[in-house]
């Protein structure tokens, strides 16, 4: 398989984390970005070690200007993006409020780091794409896009149904011009930050949420970067506008 740039946002940890690894194990350049430049090294050097090559570029997802210039740093290292993975993104650290409970900053900001980021990101990648007749758009949604969130809030949910609407949208524009678009609905995924929220529930609250899945446990991150390369694959070339669930079952389309 020939070398391709796959540029993965939120790639400091995770779920994001993984999908890089999986990159490079597939021998491809990766872009990892995000906010935390000690923990994008920590990235590139598994990138590395899988295989790949990787190249970093601190992003504050919340800014569309800092969007901007990551993209034109991409750019200009390597000339292209064939691979575009949104994957920033992530609800409250705290238990989830009530709609009544939530304050409107607090909406703002979940829309905007979930949903706006990812259309940001996707209004400055595709020109590049265009030109070259060629892409794939991976997004990295949620359970919160089919049913509402039981861990994350109202906000979270709005957010993440939100990118089902952005993927169909998209895949229906880019399509003529060679792009793929597609998008991933993830379950209750042990990434670290899903973990630390769990520890705080009691036991009997963990086997509640997992006698809710049909396979009896959580996900991992790694069950869901397989699904995010497969996409992004040639394998997956007539896949188009599609939200694939990875859930072990606990939503069923």
């Amino acid at each position: 398989m020939n070398s391709l740039v796959a540029l993965v946002t939120g790639g400091s940890r995770g779920i994001g984390r993984a999908i890089c690894i999986a990159f490079g194990a597939q021998g491809h350049t990766v872009v990892a970005t995000a906010r935390d430049a000690k923990a994008l090294a920590e990235t590139g050097r598994l990138v590395r070690e899988a295989g790949g090559a990787d190249s970093v570029v601190t992003c504050d997802m919340h800014d569309a200007a800092a969007i901007e210039a990551m993209v034109r740093t991409v750019i200009d290292r390597h000339g292209r993006i064939d691979i575009l993975v949104n994957n920033a993104g992530g609800g409250t650290s705290a238990r989830p409020m009530t709609s009544d409970e939530t304050p409107d900053a607090d909406w703002l900001d979940t829309l905007n780091l979930n949903l706006t980021s990812v259309f940001r990101t996707c209004k400055v990648v595709t020109p590049h794409m265009k030109s070259r007749r060629s892409g794939a758009i991976v997004t990295v949604a949620s359970i919160a896009s089919r049913q509402a969130s039981n861990l994350s809030g109202i906000a979270y949910t709005a957010a993440k149904s939100g990118l089902a609407g952005l993927n169909r949208h998209l895949a229906k524009e880019l399509g003529p011009f060679g792009i793929r678009v597609n998008a991933v609905a993830p379950g209750i995924i042990a990434s670290e930050r899903v973990q630390a929220k769990f520890d705080t529930y009691t036991d009997a609250e963990r086997a509640a949420i997992r006698a809710r899945v049909p396979l009896g446990r959580i996900g991992t991150v790694e069950e869901v970067a397989s699904v995010v390369v497969f996409l992004a694959s040639p394998g997956a070339s007539y896949v188009h506008g599609t939200l694939i669930d990875i859930n072990g079952g606990m939503f069923m389309a």
